[in-house]
């Protein structure tokens, strides 16, 4: 190594270890001045939160806003009409808008406002192949992969039916609320937080008897008499071996008629399970096993099939000590039409006369002690640990339709029926008004024993949904439904829009379809007579039952399962003055909830029913032009009014092959309606045909799971292609 090398060797050596400490001081530096940054920035955090220009987060953190002046946007070019649009969409997709949820402020994205013109031009793509795509393409491409179908009219109802239902139950837990459901949500927690769900349930026993021996049938021993006290517990929606319900009769088969169907049997074991689970006495659970043993031994052949005066025992029974006793006497004998062979009735008068009235009324009292638990199981979810009628209760739920509460069921919710405008027949309106206690159990088991003030709040919340849709009906209504378009817009649309349909029926490019001349004539005739009603509009109102609906009387004593057996049996009463009273179809409660997005025809009477769920955009708003409204809810209405042209018997087939080429047969009802009424919103001169197109492509855009066009043949054409089917249509000639 030469000199040179030797003195250049310090050098490198100290240059090597001067980086290094310009590298660690460049760190510290770059650490104080963050650090003198961060201190200094949130040092003016109170200034600058005072100001509004950031706004405090989590661990003394801050979020810096901009204050930007009407010049400084005007600048930067942002201060055309669809700023605020663009600013206020955040992270959502087109069509809607980032806010904050009322209840605990976390972000979401809710649905965009749009009036006067309905249409959501943001969501359009104005160049798009399809008419659902330049109807709703940006909301469709801005979705990535689904597993169901997603309409754009339909995707936020769930959310809309739960802040709905969430403010409701802050009305009935104010302290100075009057209602029956506010006075059920009180009992109900008392009974959770004080750990009294048993004592409750024996209370309900206890009514459940008072009604099983008043009035006059307690004198009577006989089969008339057995058959009566059946009654009192059927009118309770109770398990017993007979159902009442609503059917369709009358000469023109436009009235209500009670019909009668098969109930639910007890077995010896179970019935003498539940009486012991009741403490009752030994001899009693003896009598119940030899009934039910009689009723499960009973010959085919020695069965009769039971009479209409001995259903009208059951129905005398079922009435008597309300206001609607006279009005059976004034109709007797009513006739009561029969569902089946209602064995299992015939079974019960077999073991009455095989035994004794004193055997029948043990089984009555084990029905009575099933109804009881079966009530509180729709509170707690369980049955008190009674294996029983838990058993008893999974059999029957299996037997029978998925139901939410007295009198509904759900909305349907499969893929072709979405936008859930399908028919309701009398088979429909029967079920809905047998549905019993042991079939509306909760899902899940409750903290039965619970002191935590929410999940007693949430649970008798829950009950209060099963038990007293009738009245929350109305609060529904007040919630969801514009009065102002209620009153001043629907009643001259839907008169309009029926005599279009009728013209369209009568003589427009679809009345071809129908064979006769003298059909389409008489059909005409029902779409221009065709009624409405709305869910929960006040009784009495234009669009309201004709009825008031006669409130339970309460006692301060009666405890929340008391209560609920007391609601039932007014809704059982309210359902049954329909028939006394001679009231048309068209006074029908509602099948399913009020906040559901949903109408439908009436199929045996010429009515409608809109639930209030559908009166909220994108259909309705009462700041909407008359354009909207026509392209929009009027187009609801006007196919529910052509479903009285869905009777396909009447079709000349060769006709409707040909105009409906492009749907599948098991789609053709729903595909005529929906021409239908696009071609007679058309005709009222409310909406052009360009229009008409635009909005109903956009009602029924969705976005689609893979392989969904594939899917098995659906009552309801399919998304997407619906628009664009019925926007060909308006376009094309005949």
């Amino acid at each position: 190594m030469d000199d040179a090398s030797k003195d250049d060797a310090p050098a490198a050596s100290f240059e090597a270890e001067e980086g290094v400490f310009a590298a660690v001081v460049a760190i510290f530096v770059s650490i104080f001045v963050t650090a003198l940054a961060a201190t200094f920035q949130c040092s003016a955090l109170y200034m600058c939160a005072k100001s509004g220009t950031c706004t405090p987060l989590s661990e003394n953190m801050c979020s810096f806003s901009n204050i930007v002046s009407p010049v400084g946007f005007s600048i930067y070019n942002s201060s055309n009409d669809g700023a605020l649009d663009g600013f206020t969409r955040g992270v959502c997709a087109p069509g809607e808008r980032q806010t904050a949820s009322t209840a605990g402020g976390k972000l979401q994205c809710s649905r965009s406002p749009a009036f006067p013109d309905g249409f959501v031009s943001e969501i359009a793509d104005s160049g798009a192949a399809t008419e659902h795509e330049r109807g709703c393409g940006r909301w469709i491409a801005a979705g990535g992969p689904v597993d169901a179908v997603h309409y754009f009219s339909f995707y936020d109802a769930p959310r809309a039916a739960a802040d709905v239902a969430a403010s409701i139950k802050l009305d009935t837990e104010q302290v100075q609320s009057s209602s029956d459901i506010s006075r059920f949500v009180l009992a109900c927690r008392a009974m959770i937080v004080n750990s009294a769900v048993p004592q409750s349930a024996a209370l309900a026993l206890s009514y459940l008897k008072r009604e099983l021996h008043s009035g006059d049938i307690s004198s009577s021993t006989g089969q008339a008499g057995v058959l009566r006290r059946l009654g009192r517990l059927v009118v309770h929606y109770c398990d017993t071996p007979l159902t009442l319900g609503l059917a369709f009769g009358g000469v023109k088969n436009d009235r209500f008629v009670v019909k009668a169907g098969d109930g639910a049997l007890l077995t010896a074991d179970e019935a003498s399970e539940i009486l012991y689970s009741f403490g009752e006495n030994s001899q009693t659970r003896e009598e119940v096993r030899k009934f039910a043993s009689e009723m499960q031994t009973a010959p085919f052949s020695m069965l009769n099939v039971p009479s209409n005066a001995q259903l009208g025992e059951v129905l005398g029974g079922a009435l008597e000590g309300s206001s609607l006793e006279d009005s059976l006497g004034v109709n007797a004998p009513l006739q009561i039409s029969v569902d089946g062979t209602l064995s299992m009735l015939s079974k019960f008068i077999y073991a009455v006369e095989e035994t004794s009235p004193r055997h029948a009324n043990a089984y009555l009292l084990a029905a009575a002690c099933q109804c009881a638990l079966s009530v509180r199981s729709v509170v707690t979810g369980e049955f008190g640990t009674n294996a029983a009628v838990e058993n008893v209760a999974a059999l029957i739920r299996k037997r029978r339709r998925g139901a939410i509460a007295i009198g509904r069921f759900r909305s349907p919710d499969d893929d072709g029926a979405v936008d859930r405008f399908s028919s309701v027949n009398e088979s429909v309106a029967f079920e809905a008004s047998t549905i019993s206690w042991s079939m509306l159990t909760r899902r899940t088991s409750s903290v039965l024993y619970a002191t935590n003030p929410e999940q007693s709040s949430s649970t008798c919340w829950d009950a209060a949904n099963v038990a007293f849709a009738d009245s929350l009906d109305r609060q529904v209504y007040n919630k969801m439904v514009s009065e102002r378009f209620v009153t001043r817009m629907l009643p001259a649309m839907t008169n309009v829009l029926k005599g279009a349909v009728a013209a369209e029926i009568r003589g427009g490019r679809l009345s071809k379809i129908i064979s006769s001349a003298g059909d389409r004539a008489k059909l005409a005739a029902s779409a221009q007579n065709l009624r409405f009603r709305i869910a929960g509009a006040r009784r009495t109102s234009s669009f309201g039952r004709n009825i008031e609906f006669e409130r339970p009387v309460l006692e301060s004593t009666d405890g929340a399962l008391v209560i609920m057996l007391k609601q039932a049996k007014a809704v059982f009463l309210d359902r049954l003055r329909l028939v006394l009273d001679g009231s048309d179809l068209c006074q029908h409660p509602p099948i399913f909830p009020s906040s559901s997005r949903n109408a439908y025809f009436l199929t045996a009477s010429p009515c409608v029913v809109l639930l209030p769920g559908i009166l909220v955009q994108p259909f309705v708003s009462d700041r909407f032009d008359e354009q909207s409204l026509y392209g929009r809810i009027g187009f609801v209405i006007a196919h529910e009014i052509a479903h009285v042209a869905s009777n396909q018997l009447l079709w000349d087939i060769p006709a409707a092959t040909l105009i409906l080429s492009a749907y599948s047969r098991s789609t053709w009802s729903e595909a005529v309606a929906d021409l239908t009424a696009a071609s007679a919103i058309v005709a009222t001169g409310m909406v052009s045909s360009d229009q008409a197109c635009a909005h109903v492509s956009q009602l029924w855009c969705a976005r689609v799971p893979k392989g969904y066009f594939l899917m098995p043949s659906r009552s309801h054409p399919p998304a997407n292609s619906r628009g664009d089917n019925i926007c060909r249509f308006l376009k094309q000639s005949f």
